[in-house]
């Protein structure tokens, strides 16, 4: 039996799918040496200069002192002036503020979301605005045959879900403007796809207290939601009821709206806010 080698002629799809792996390689080398260089610093060692580092990490001084020069512009790590050396910058703290405000949210607002799930006997949700969408970090499914399905870490366009406008109807106008600028697709025949309607909606979300979502992102769904606030008298969260459009309307819509309001006062209290709300701008 004659065999017949088949001869493999690379071309330049070859080339470049190659080039792509070994970039793809270096940039995660160094995604993992960035990482190395954050763990580094400890109680014990609090401070380190760039020989020190390298010397420690087993890395070329000129690759320790790129890596701290970016970082340095994230604020992830300054550099004494007098010492020349660097500790761990207040970019650092600012993201432990934001992972640990909202554990601290979630535990508080636990107990409270569990009374308006027996209350209500909707889906109740915890939700917190990431850019232009919105995230539930915490989720209550109704005990009825027939609910709205959500979970953990789901994601919704916040223009229109009932939690993305009920935060940005009190948001900085620039935050407001973001999120029009990435375009309002429509995804039902009663998703605000206008600027003037959306805005028009957001004011009428300031009046009330809270918002209101009639299928605008999936038919058949009604939903209402109410911001938190906490002591800084920022928009931080939003509590959120949804369920059948049949079942969840008119004055039932509205005694939900008014209970996912008076939740989200009772969080906002226990998180510093003074009042609810604050005063309008």
């Amino acid at each position: 039996m004659v065999v017949r080698e088949r001869l493999h002629t690379p071309d330049l799809g070859d080339d470049l799918s190659a080039e792509a792996a070994q970039a793809s390689g270096r940039l995660t080398q160094t995604v993992k040496y960035a990482l190395d260089v954050l763990w580094a610093f400890s109680t014990n060692s609090p401070t380190w200069g760039v020989n020190e580092l390298g010397r420690h990490m087993g890395l070329h001084k000129s690759t320790v002192s790129r890596l701290l020069a970016t970082m340095e512009e994230r604020r992830l790590v300054q550099k004494d002036p007098v010492t020349d050396k660097y500790r761990l910058g207040l970019g650092i703290l600012e993201l432990a503020g934001v992972a640990l405000g909202q554990m601290d949210l979630r535990q508080v607002a636990a107990p409270l979301l569990r009374q308006l799930s027996i209350s209500t006997r909707e889906t109740v949700s915890l939700a917190i605005l990431d850019g232009t969408q919105v995230v539930l970090i915490e989720h209550l499914p109704s005990p009825e045959p027939i609910k709205y399905l959500g979970g953990i870490g789901h994601r919704t366009p916040a223009y229109c879900s009932s939690g993305g406008k009920a935060m940005l109807a009190f948001s900085p106008p620039n935050v407001v403007e973001l999120v029009i600028a990435s375009g309002l697709a429509r995804y039902t025949p009663t998703t605000l796809t206008t600027r003037d309607a959306f805005l028009q909606d957001l004011k009428r979300t300031r009046r009330r207290g809270y918002s209101i979502n009639n299928g605008e992102y999936t038919d058949s769904l009604a939903a209402t939601a109410a911001p938190i606030w906490d002591n800084a008298g920022s928009v931080v969260a939003a509590v959120a009821v949804a369920g059948p459009a049949y079942r969840l309307a008119g004055s039932a819509l509205r005694r939900s709206a008014e209970a996912a309001r008076a939740t989200a006062a009772a969080i906002s209290r226990q998180l510093g806010a003074c009042d609810y709300p604050p005063r309008q701008r």
